[in-house]
This record gives C-alpha cells, sequence and structure tokens, in this order.
C-alpha cells in the first residue's frame, strides 16, 4: 500500500478539484486533483499506478501536508517533486 501525501511549499493548502475516487484505477499521469495557494492552481499528476483505497480529500477544504492524501494499492512508476510516497503495511480491515 502507497500512502501519498501532498508535497507542497506551505503547510495548508486549499483543494480546488479532484478529478479521481475511491475505487478509480489510475496510471502515472492521470491528474489526481488540483490546489489553490496564493490564488494559483496546481494541478497535481501520478506518478504511481494502482486502485484508489482510500482519499481523504474534497473539494473547497483545507488539508495539511502532513496528513495522508490518498492511499493507493499499486506502485510507484516514476519521480515527482509533487508528491511523497511512503510504503506502508495497512492492516486488512482499514
Amino acid at each position: 500500500m502507497l500512502e501519498v501525501k501532498i508535497n507542497q511549499l506551505t503547510e495548508v493548502c486549499k483543494v480546488s478539484k479532484v478529478f479521481v475516487k475511491e475505487g478509480d484505477i489510475v496510471k502515472e499521469g492521470d491528474a489526481i486533483f488540483s490546489i489553490e495557494i496564493k490564488k494559483c492552481q496546481i494541478v497535481y499528476n501520478a506518478n504511481f499506478e494502482g486502485k484508489i483505497i482510500k482519499f481523504y480529500l474534497s473539494p473547497g477544504e483545507k488539508h495539511s501536508s502532513k496528513e495522508p492524501a490518498l492511499l493507493v494499492e499499486g506502485k510507484v512508476t516514476g519521480e515527482s517533486q509533487t508528491f511523497m510516497i511512503e510504503q506502508k503495511a495497512v492492516p486488512a480491515n482499514s
């Protein structure tokens, strides 16, 4: 399981749009969500592939870079400056 966090310059950001939902299969390069920082929109594209297991973001809400943005059952496929990804052992019932 991959725990994905937003890598950003500020500690808290506002989620603008969400392009995927739990259960979706994503490929490298797919748009996942966008955030707003100082009136700029930043789109985050996947550097991983797999199934979205848990999605913690909602449009209009603020999100901390210290908290996970999503859990993915899959693998890292490329390097990225936008996501911090950690391999996590996640219990089957979470």
